[in-house]
């Protein structure tokens, strides 16, 4: 018979800040799957384009961010 496979899916949590001028900085992985992985992730973040920045009373801040991200292996 053939090997059968399936798609597991892992989560991971990315936690990361979008700072008062827009950029993603601070990217850390806070649940580890597999260094290539989490690279691969980290990366996607650190290339996104600028974010609108938060702002407290009119001013822009920097914020801090924390996001499941779902992985699906084959």
């Amino acid at each position: 018979t053939g090997v059968q496979t399936c798609a597991l899916p892992i989560q991971t949590i990315v936690s990361y800040v979008v700072s008062k001028t827009g950029e993603v900085i601070n990217v850390k992985i806070l649940e580890f799957i597999h260094p290539a992985i989490d690279d691969a992730i980290k990366k996607m973040f650190i290339k996104m384009p600028r974010w609108a920045p938060a702002t407290e009373n009119g001013v822009p801040v920097n914020v801090k961010y924390s996001l499941p991200i779902n992985v699906n292996t084959y």
